[in-house]
């Protein structure tokens, strides 16, 4: 008979999704920027770590990577650093929307853009992350990431 070509699912698309082997996670996905609000659902990656470190600092760390299945919120990439010393907890951000790549960090040496507040409230094997504050353009920018578990985080070359 005919030979039926399977369509591509966006989702394997790797320049979209660089963390599609490992995201197994369900997420529940929340952001208002601008007034604009969006949200989206799926798997994706959660991750947390006792051991984690961010300039030699020594942090607790949360990590959540989305890609948006065909939404508008396109790609999400999160982490939160909580300093053992104590200290404000840090922020990385990086979150794409349409065509447009919104950023907040707030890590002590590295290049700062923006300025946010983050939170994180566990919850059994999850948790959710939060950040609220202003991203690279100035606009206001209110996130929260809902993930049904943090895998721990698989130290680089062991």
């Amino acid at each position: 008979g005919p030979r039926r070509e399977a369509p591509t699912p966006a989702a394997s698309d790797p320049a979209r999704s660089p963390s599609s082997s490992r995201g197994t996670v369900p997420m529940k996905v929340s952001v208002t920027v601008a007034g604009k609000s969006y949200r989206s659902s799926g798997m994706g990656e959660c991750a947390s770590s006792a051991d984690a470190s961010i300039y030699q600092v020594p942090a607790t760390l949360w990590h959540a990577i989305y890609a948006g299945n065909g939404s508008e919120l396109r790609n999400l990439n999160l982490t939160i650093w909580r300093p053992k010393a104590g200290g404000a907890d840090m922020v990385g951000l990086s979150l794409e929307i349409g065509e447009t790549t919104h950023q907040i960090a707030t890590v002590k040496g590295g290049e700062m853009a923006g300025s946010g507040a983050p939170g994180v409230r566990p919850a059994g094997k999850g948790g959710t992350l939060t950040v609220a504050g202003k991203d690279d353009r100035g606009d206001a920018i209110e996130l929260s990431v809902e993930c049904e578990r943090f895998d721990e985080v698989v130290a680089e070359g062991g």
